[in-house]
């Protein structure tokens, strides 16, 4: 694996994401410590280990756990009715 140490995390290219990813995965979840992906010496993306509860902002988060519930027993109809109302008030 081309990795080095710079501030705290680690970079690598994208030819050894192609072909060791699980190690890399596995070295993050380990390490805790950010990855940096390069493609051509240039950075393309960060790869951060999983947190759970982390962040309470998640809007993901919020959203499965807040809004989801309430369109559970909705039917299909009414579902489209609602995006179509939401869709035609932007």
């Amino acid at each position: 694996m081309n990795t080095t140490n710079e501030k705290q995390f680690k970079t690598v290219n994208t030819t050894d994401i192609r072909f060791r990813l699980g190690s890399i995965i596995s070295e993050l979840e380990r390490t805790k410590s950010p990855v940096l992906i390069i493609s051509r010496s240039r950075p393309k993306a960060w790869l951060y280990p999983f947190e759970k509860g982390r962040r309470r902002e998640d809007p993901f988060a919020l959203w499965y756990k807040k809004i989801l519930p309430k369109y559970a027993k909705i039917s299909a109809n009414q579902l489209i009715d609602l995006v179509r109302k939401d869709r035609d008030n932007r």
